[in-house]
Order: structure tokens, then C-alpha cells, then sequence
């Protein structure tokens, strides 16, 4: 059973990169997202002798961290960002704005069956990019 996470499902993969330091200097910590990935893979029934493992959506993380309220900030958060990336990316064209509006739009479509952000390589690579973004060649009209 889950309990409320207070930001533990939404902004895990924070706490994978703590993890990633602490297993640097030796300390063997289990990350959160591997244990609550744990129950979310045990099959559940969907119906007359049919067992799936459960699908979870973005709206899960911030429902059990943050309640509805949660559900609505961070959607609306979520889709601001997402906008915000297509602005950037017309405005300033680079390869890696556009590597940004890549990994944004490929969390928003599979965001109807997991929340990709989660993931400390994702959210990485998102921050590289913006930072080489601004500093990155152009693409030339």
C-alpha cells in the first residue's frame, strides 16, 4: 500500500541523485523510485481471470504526493514548461534546444503510461541541455 509521498514520487529523481553520491562514497542506499517501482509492478486484476501489471500516469505521482491540488499545479506546471521549451527552441535554435523539446514532448506522450521525469539520466540530460543550449552553435535558418 502507498502512502502520501510529499514530494517523494514527483521529484525522485532527486533522491536518485542523492543516492548516486552516496553510493560514491561507499554508502549502499536503495533509492524511493525503486521501492514504491516495486509495488507498482505486482499484477493487479482487470477483469475475469485477467491479471496486468499496473499502468501508473503522471497524474499518479502528483496525486499521491500532493493531492488534487497536486494534480493541478504540476499538470498546469508541466504543460507551462513544455510551452516554454517550443518558445525556446523557436527562438533560440540549437541542436540542443531541439534535444529539449525532444525529451519534453517524448514525456509528454508517454506521460498517458508513466512519468518520465522521474528518471535522474532524464532530468540530467534536460538540464545539460539547456545549460549547452545557451552557450551551443546555432542552427541556421
Amino acid at each position: 500500500q502507498l502512502e502520501k509521498g510529499y514530494g517523494v514520487y514527483t521529484f525522485s529523481s532527486i533522491n536518485e541523485l542523492y543516492n548516486i553520491f552516496l553510493k560514491t562514497l561507499g554508502f549502499d542506499k536503495i533509492p524511493y523510485s525503486n521501492i514504491w517501482g516495486g509495488i507498482l509492478s505486482e499484477q493487479i486484476s482487470i477483469g475475469f481471470n485477467k491479471d496486468f501489471n499496473a499502468l501508473y500516469t503522471a497524474v499518479f505521482n502528483f496525486y499521491f504526493d500532493f493531492g488534487y491540488m497536486g494534480v493541478f499545479l504540476f499538470s498546469f506546471l508541466f504543460g507551462w514548461f513544455s510551452s516554454k521549451s517550443v518558445e525556446y527552441f523557436l527562438k533560440k535554435p540549437s541542436v540542443f534546444s531541439l534535444y529539449l523539446v525532444c525529451i519534453l514532448f517524448m514525456s509528454v506522450f508517454l506521460s498517458f503510461m508513466t512519468f518520465k521525469l522521474t528518471s535522474a539520466n532524464i532530468v540530467i540530460s534536460l538540464v545539460f541541455a539547456l545549460i549547452l543550449s545557451k552557450y551551443s552553435f546555432k542552427i541556421n535558418k
